[in-house]
């Protein structure tokens, strides 16, 4: 075992494999069934990454401690700055003429987490990758830009570290990091699967099993066996890419095939070596390989910016002529700026370019922070726009009323509304939808002069005995002793009763806990301390945003009839959820009101009322959407005086 000394020999075919990796990226983000499992592109990049970087610190190993590490992080701040910032300055001035404040707010988060080698930390407080609605955030894909960058930042340390040994305990020591890299990431997979999907730590295993091929232990290989080990990784990585799906735990132990696969691909030799080899030395794949940091920056920006002018993703000649287009623009950046960069021909001096980028990450960073401590601009728009954009909001108290201690909760001290001094009390409980609800119940409120308190908390429904997150059995708990404190006349129960599912929700005592067991727990315990509970059923879910849906529909003049309809991902789930009220109600002593009522027909839902939206978003009445739905939640405190 023999570590590569002098100049690292050039491999096209593995240029020729970053072609297909970005390829298939691409087509999943295009959302194309004939690449199901092009997300695990980025691990066959892990992995190739982990090889070419070891490769050049094992080549520059005689290198003063100093030395190599300015060199090195010269070298990967030429090859990833330019093109980055390029792409940066570009979204950001789209963004600003684009995106809705909410939207640009958040694109002031991925910008100021790109400047600081965050990106996958600001993806993860968003949640699931695979779940996520990626037309909205146009800088989602930086996440494993980010993880790279941070590898890069220890990883030459470690390697500092271990040179002083023979390079096979080096090897011994890079396997154990990565087992228990690995390790972490099956057990995280399963316990903790968003986390490990963008920490640094658990991908780490990815890049330093290139790291290890690099000491050249395959090299020699018979012509027979490198084209046997490289024909086998192929098939291994097209296999990931064409049958893997979302629902697999990964990265974790599914992630095997894709990196070992791509192990083999590179273990298996030079060019000369293999027809495999040869083929992805061709031309247009090695061309294709060398720009994919470009394709792979660019690509995802097009594709979110266009679905969000179009309020649907691009699809048939929409889809190819952005696929296109973001090529062009990612090929002559590549040639026009990347390159010019990267091989010093401008700025070639090392203080004017460190400077320059300086320069440009700071003022990318202060954008990113006005525009995440801003309201998003909401001037920007046409006073139609902006009209909508007004009545698209919560409740001013929502984000108080939403995290009330929990203490305080349990005493009673949440947030009311009406006459101060008015006999019949109502407690309102739910999660977000009640919140969206509140502005009618404050309304019926001073009409029919009643107190209403209220406290919720997101995705909380309020619901006895069923599996939920422990801040929401927490909550659940407290308002449930601060019903004891108030004595409400009538208790109303109102939330996304879909959510996660209506239909089956867990166990409780080894048996199946069904939706209507826990609605018939909740209101027997509730009856011992109130005379009246009212439920609230839901507004559907909708297809898109319908702010968002309004404001890019309209200035294109197209038909809004899209927003219109409901969401087919939860269409049945909302439907049975509504079945099991109905019943409920039915064979119980329960008001039932529906705002649906005055909102929706079987088939679609009003959105908006004298050019105002009715909705927040996709699925959360606005305060004009409230007022619009009020008489019908006034069956909650009929005859309640």
């Amino acid at each position: 075992m023999i570590a590569a000394q002098g100049r690292t020999p050039y491999r096209p075919d593995i240029d020729g494999l970053r072609a297909l990796s970005v390829i298939a990226v691409i087509l999943f983000h295009a959302e194309l069934p004939v690449a199901a499992g092009g997300f695990v592109g980025v691990d066959v990049f892990f992995v190739i990454s982990g090889y070419l970087i070891t490769q050049w610190l094992l080549a520059r190993g005689g290198a003063s401690p100093c030395e190599l590490l300015r060199e090195f992080y010269l070298r990967r701040a030429r090859r990833i700055l330019p093109a980055l910032v390029l792409m940066l300055v570009v979204t950001a001035a789209v963004a600003w003429a684009l995106l809705l404040p909410a939207d640009l707010v958040r694109h002031g988060m991925y910008l100021l987490a790109a400047v600081f080698m965050g990106g996958n930390f600001a993806a993860w407080t968003e949640g699931d990758y695979f779940n996520m609605a990626v037309g909205f955030a146009p800088l989602l894909h930086l996440w494993s830009i980010a993880v790279e960058e941070q590898f890069y930042l220890l990883f030459p340390l470690l390697m500092l570290v271990l040179r002083r040994f023979p390079p096979a305990r080096q090897v011994r020591a890079l396997l154990a990091v990565a087992l228990v890299s690995f390790m972490v990431c099956v057990a995280g997979s399963w316990l903790h699967p968003v986390a490990n999907f963008y920490f640094g730590f658990t991908r780490a295993w990815e890049l330093l099993l290139g790291a290890v091929l690099a000491y050249g232990a395959w090299d020699g290989l018979a012509q027979r066996r490198a084209t046997l080990l490289a024909a086998g990784g192929l098939a291994a990585i097209l296999v990931a890419m064409l049958f893997f799906r979302r629902e697999l735990h990964h990265p974790g132990l599914p992630t095997l095939l894709p990196t070992l696969g791509t192990a083999a691909f590179i273990a298996a030799g030079r060019a000369s070596q293999t027809w495999v080899a040869r083929i992805f030395s061709l031309r247009p794949f090695v061309i294709t390989g060398q720009a994919s940091y470009s394709l792979y920056l660019w690509h995802l920006p097009a594709l979110v910016f266009t679905a969000y002018a179009l309020v649907l993703p691009p699809r048939g000649w929409d889809l190819t002529a952005v696929l296109a287009g973001s090529a062009l623009i990612a090929f002559a950046a590549w040639a026009g700026f990347e390159q010019p960069l990267r091989r010093a021909r401008w700025l070639p001096r090392t203080r004017d370019f460190v400077t320059a980028s300086l320069v440009a990450l700071w003022l990318l960073a202060v954008v990113g922070i006005t525009w995440l401590r801003s309201d998003g601009y909401p001037r920007r728009f046409q006073p139609d726009e902006v009209r909508i954009l007004d009545s698209g909001v919560f409740h001013p108290d929502a984000r108080r009323c939403m995290s009330l201690p929990v203490r305080d909760i349990a005493a009673g001290r949440l947030c009311r509304y009406g006459p101060a001094n008015a006999a019949p009390r109502a407690l309102l409980w739910g999660d977000s939808h009640a919140l969206a609800l509140l502005p009618a119940f404050e309304s019926l409120a001073g009409r029919e002069g009643i107190q209403v308190y209220f406290a919720g908390r997101s995705t909380c429904r309020p619901l006895a005995g069923l599996p939920e997150r422990a801040r929401c059995d927490a909550f659940n708990g407290a308002m449930r002793e601060a019903v004891t404190k108030i004595h409400p006349d009538v208790v109303i129960l109102s939330a996304f009763w879909a959510y996660p599912d209506s239909r089956f929700e867990g166990e409780a005592g080894g048996k199946p806990l069904t939706f209507p067991d826990a609605l018939r727990a909740t209101t027997r315990d509730l009856a011992t301390v109130t005379p009246r509970i009212c439920l609230v059923r839901d507004v559907p879910a909708l297809r898109h945003p319908v702010p968002h849906g309004l404001i890019m529909l309209h200035r294109r003049g197209a038909s809004t009839e899209l927003l219109t309809q409901f969401d087919p991902v939860w269409r049945d789930a909302q439907h049975a959820a509504d079945e099991a009220l109905v019943a409920f109600a039915r064979a119980s002593d329960v008001t039932l009101v529906d705002p649906k009522s005055l909102l929706c027909t079987p088939q679609s839902c009003r959105i908006e009322s004298d050019g105002q939206s009715l909705f927040r978003d996709s699925n959360h009445l606005s305060v004009i959407g409230a007022a619009y739905v009020a008489d019908s939640l006034a069956g909650c405190f009929e005859n309640l005086r």
